[in-house]
């Protein structure tokens, strides 16, 4: 037994050091870590890669090179572009390890299940894969410099998980996009990307992830500001440290940090059919800056700003649901909802719940904040 133990263990240290990928060797393959989805010129896509090229270790002591290149192709279909592509390239192309997808505004109008649906059937993408969508040409946000990273995926992953802290944008992965559809749980929310200037005065841009495109079904449908996109994020049960202010009759200001926030929906149908959500927020916040001048800050202060930070998210939510209803977009699952607690009522619902009843639905949202003490307590 300690033979055969010895023996599973040297196979398993050769199979890890050796240079190959599959049955190909580093030398033959290029790493795509990045694609762009947009409508080509000629055909129906156009799609672009981002690439880097591997060598073995003892070619070059780190086994990546810095530098990086794109190839575009174009073709009647995903599959099509992506196997056409493999005639500009020297080496393989492995899609397994790319992590960003974009696509742009022109062919998320379209429809992007199509789309993922092809990717998913390439099978070397990962599910975790992050999806974006683009104002202008997706394969020109890709091929932007970046001052921060050699590899831009890296860029797109940095700047989604900003969100955690700014509420302005939200992680939506390839999983994510095509469970909420298949199963319709929900409509479909993912992060916009676009170029900013640094400076009004200069010419130089980088990129940033605010706001989310709004899909019914696979469909574009609208675009959430980040203020939108904030009361989403808080709405949904999402929502991880971001800050919060109160302005102050000097023209000073209280800042302060969400450090926890809970989100609870129900859903009520009444005989007539008619559905009333309430969606309860309870979040904890603690004081973090405050320019307001002369100001004592007492427990009976905190509590006027507790009453002050609910009617202000209660407002922000109030909007994001207007907007919903306006655009006809259910991006809570509130049909979903329905469905799984009152299934016999959905059923008379559900041919008409987008088109009438979600838009005459009731909503009252009920905000319960409380800020912790801190070292401003006087």
């Amino acid at each position: 037994m300690s033979r055969v133990c010895a023996f599973i263990i040297l196979v398993a240290i050769t199979l890890s050091t050796t240079g190959c990928v599959g049955s190909a060797e580093l030398n033959e393959i290029h790493i795509v870590h990045s694609v762009a989805i947009d409508k080509g010129d000629k055909h129906n896509i156009k799609l672009t890669a981002e690439i880097s090229k591997i060598t073995p270790s003892g070619q070059q002591p780190k086994g990546m090179q810095n530098d990086k290149f794109y190839l575009s192709q174009e073709g009647e279909s995903l599959f099509e572009a992506a196997r056409q592509m493999r005639n500009k390239s020297d080496r393989m192309l492995l899609w397994g390890h790319a992590s960003s997808i974009l696509f742009s505004k022109a062919v998320a109008e379209q429809g992007i299940m199509p789309q993922v649906e092809a990717i998913r059937r390439l099978r070397q993408f990962r599910n975790t894969a992050l999806l974006f969508i683009t104002e202008g040409n997706a394969f020109e946000i890709l091929q932007m410099s970046s001052p921060s990273a050699t590899i831009n995926s890296q860029v797109f992953q940095g700047l989604v998980e900003g969100g955690k802290s700014t509420g302005q944008t939200s992680k939506t992965t390839l999983l994510m996009v095509y469970r909420d559809y298949m199963n319709e749980f929900k409509d479909l929310a993912i992060p916009l990307l676009y170029p900013v200037n640094q400076a009004a005065n200069e010419d130089k841009s980088i990129l940033k992830a605010s706001g989310m495109y709004a899909f019914h079904g696979d469909r574009l449908s609208g675009k959430l500001s980040p203020s939108l996109t904030k009361a989403y994020l808080r709405a949904s049960n999402l929502m991880e440290g971001t800050i919060e202010s109160i302005s102050c009759d000097d023209g000073g200001h209280v800042t302060l940090e969400n450090i926890l926030s809970k989100a609870k929906t129900n859903v009520y149908i009444n005989t007539s059919l008619e559905s009333r959500i309430t969606i309860t927020i309870n979040a904890d916040l603690t004081i973090t800056n405050l320019t307001c001048k002369g100001m004592d800050i007492t427990p009976d202060t905190i509590h006027v700003w507790e009453g002050q930070l609910n009617t202000i998210i209660e407002q922000d939510i109030q909007k994001f649901i207007q907007y919903t209803q306006k655009q006809k977009v259910d991006l809570l699952g509130i049909g979903e909802r329905i469905h799984r607690s009152h299934p016999k009522q959905w059923k008379a619902m559900k041919a008409d719940w987008m088109e009438h009843r979600y838009g005459s639905a009731d909503f009252e949202v009920q905000v319960h904040t409380r800020i912790d003490h801190s070292n401003f307590l006087m």
